[in-house]
């Protein structure tokens, strides 16, 4: 999926970071295919400043109109 999302050349507008302990919060808009979706990424590090985990929340919907299966 990840392939197939690049490949419609993504725009991503941060709008804000927030960071506490070990998790940073990216506030977001992007913009793919006439389509534009607000979401936040939380990257979550370990006591080394190692990347350990990132998850993105958006809305489903838009993925699903981009890409049906």
């Amino acid at each position: 999926m990840w392939g197939q999302f690049l490949s419609k050349n993504p725009q991503t507008e941060v709008h804000e970071f927030i960071a506490e302990a070990n998790k940073v919060v990216v506030l977001n808009t992007v913009r793919v295919d006439g389509e534009e979706v607000a979401g936040a990424d939380v990257l979550t590090y370990n006591e080394n400043g190692k990347l350990i985990a990132f998850d993105t929340l958006a809305d489903e919907t838009v993925l699903n109109r981009l890409f049906p299966k």
